[in-house]
């Protein structure tokens, strides 16, 4: 697997589904609680990717600053 991306599996049949393209090094990921989304820490980029979890494609990008490398939800 290519460093740039994230590999999304079936957790069922432990079959792969489909390679995302990052545009970086992920380094840490999380969904949003509703399952619609998840967002990707690039650490060597300084920036965060959301997913979009129905179409499985990068739907935006944010600049973080350097070595974004983990996230977490604060309520």
């Amino acid at each position: 697997m290519d460093g740039d991306e994230v590999m999304v599996l079936d957790a069922q049949t432990r079959q792969q589904i489909k390679r995302i393209k990052t545009g970086g090094h992920p380094e840490g990921i999380q969904m949003v609680p509703d399952g619609s989304r998840a967002f990707v820490a690039l650490g060597q980029e300084g920036a965060v990717v959301a997913i979009d979890l129905k179409t499985l494609t990068v739907s935006s990008k944010l600049q973080t600053g350097p070595e974004a490398d983990g996230l977490a939800w604060v309520k």
